[in-house]
């Protein structure tokens, strides 16, 4: 189905869309605020709101496509070069008033506001290739060129982007500017299936709570959540029950020379006092920054183990990608080891635990470990780990819809990472395929039932059984991806006992 109209005309158009689609009333309402939302953006850049807008697709996804004609008269360029631009509004709207020859002429001043020449092959990647020499802004470029350079300035344009209508309800949002016209596409999908999606997996009553997480698969979305979670280290406290102290240990392999990282120390412990060490990798598939549980979980193992728990905040893709995260772990691990009287670790009870990637880190340490002739962890605890990247098993294939994370989303953040596929094996990032599981430590491994890395966790299990490794494999039942979210449930309070329990017996025994 296709219309044209004015701009005016796009709420019309969109109820039109909807009815003739059979879009459902949640859908039709977001895709009226889509174009409302257009409709008001064009209306405060144009005295005349102008423009074709057309609606394409089905009752699963469309693409809404506003395009504007050739300016009559190329924009002047700037005096002075591109303005500083104050609001994203003014970023779009200098963009949707910007002629081809305009931007042209100051290419190299645009990119820094995330415009540049499309690549033909990511343009074949997304399915427009009718764009090719066009300039394109999308929200995944302003978020990684233009967010990094507000962070470090402390400006707070992001906001403005994370209550806009469009950026939360979209999939992707793109303004192209071509020598004859300008268009502004905006990618929705519906969720027409969401109840027969929770019903589709006997997932436990108490973690279907998790449904109402939203998955993170852009790059836009992904950014927004470094934002929002960033901060959450200073706001870590002691209580009565244990102290956070906050350490900055030096790391080479960190471009930042330095990881910060926080130490959960039992209460009963003195500050001289020499205990057992548990090393905690924060999964988030090395682009997420430690979440709520993951503080939670650190401060549980320490008083439930009276070791000492450090969380390092290593460095997050895609401004630092792996294998910077692993040779980070293996340098702090290491430190750690090397000034165990300063930080008062008994040495020969050291320990390392992770879920997910933290999980891929904490194999990993262990691995390299071995291989460097560095003292081995007493044991490893891999939560729900990721341990193949060539990412082919069972559990891939079926879990593409499930909560929190799954393979579609998986598949996303490979793509965004786009580690070295070399240099990944070399330093462990796919511990399932290294070369030899000899002489690793004990590993207690934990997995989720519907998780799209279910089969990673098992097949790991298996192969190191085989090489004379003595594990514990807990098969967690009616689990997703992350279920620590749900902290009160007593699938997690079951899994907390037999977490703790195998560290007590590696640290102590």
């Amino acid at each position: 189905m296709e219309e044209e109209s004015y701009i005016i005309r796009a709420t019309e158009i969109a109820d039109k869309f909807a009815s003739d689609n059979r879009i459902n009333n949640r859908s039709r309402l977001l895709l009226r605020l889509a174009a409302e939302e257009i409709s008001e953006m064009v209306r405060l850049l144009n005295d005349e709101p102008r423009g074709r807008f057309t609606i394409e697709g089905d009752n699963k996804k469309c693409v809404l496509k506003l395009s504007f004609p050739k300016p009559g008269e190329p924009e002047a360029i700037p005096e002075g070069g591109l303005p500083e631009f104050k609001s994203i509004t003014e970023k779009i709207g200098f963009l949707l008033k910007s002629s081809y020859e305009t931007l042209g002429s100051m290419e190299d001043e645009v990119r820094r506001i995330g415009v540049q020449k499309e690549k033909e092959s990511d343009l074949k990647e997304s399915g427009l290739e009718e764009y090719e020499g066009a300039y394109v802004w999308t929200m995944d470029s302003y978020s990684f060129t233009s967010f990094d350079r507000y962070e470090e300035s402390g400006e707070r344009d992001w906001i403005e982007i994370s209550r806009s209508i469009i950026a939360s309800i979209s999939d992707d949002v793109r303004i192209f500017v071509l020598p004859e016209r300008t268009e502004l596409i905006v990618k929705m999908s519906f969720d027409r299936k969401k109840k027969d999606i929770r019903d589709k997996y006997n997932i436990h009553p108490e973690l279907k709570q998790l449904y109402r997480i939203p998955v993170a698969k852009s790059r836009f979305q992904i950014k927004l959540v470094q934002l929002m979670y960033r901060k959450l280290p200073d706001k870590q406290g002691s209580t009565d029950e244990y102290r956070v102290i906050r350490h900055r240990i030096p790391c080479s392999a960190s471009p930042k020379g330095v990881i910060n990282t926080l130490e959960y120390c039992p209460a009963e412990i003195d500050q001289g006092e020499k205990t057992p060490a548990v090393v905690f990798f924060h999964g988030g598939a090395y682009l997420f920054p430690a979440l709520p549980y993951h503080y939670r979980l650190a401060a549980i193992v320490a008083e439930r183990t009276g070791a000492r728990v450090f969380l390092p905040m290593y460095d997050l893709a895609p401004k630092y990608n792996p294998p910077t995260q692993i040779k980070e772990g293996l340098e702090i691990y290491s430190y750690l080891l090397s000034e165990r009287d300063r930080f008062g670790i008994d040495s020969g009870h050291v320990a390392v635990m992770g879920d997910s990637s933290g999980g891929t880190i904490s194999a990993a340490v262990s691995l390299l470990t071995r291989d460097k002739g560095i003292q081995l962890p007493a044991g490893q605890a891999l939560l729900y780990p990721s341990l193949d990247t060539r990412g082919n098993t069972k559990s891939m294939e079926r879990f593409t819809d499930v909560p929190v994370v799954n393979s579609d989303a998986i598949r996303s953040y490979m793509k965004i990472i786009r580690s070295d596929r070399e240099e990944g094996v070399k330093y462990y990032t796919s511990p399932a395929e290294a070369g030899s599981f000899e002489g690793l430590p004990p590993a207690y491994i934990e997995t989720a039932e519907f998780d799209a890395l279910h089969d990673e966790g098992t097949e790991y299990a298996a192969i190191l059984r085989n090489a004379g490794c003595n594990v514990i494999l807990n098969e967690t039942k009616g689990t997703v991806h992350s279920y620590d979210m749900a902290k009160d449930s007593s699938v997690l309070k079951d899994a907390l006992k037999k977490r703790t329990e195998f560290l007590n017996s590696v640290l102590h025994g």
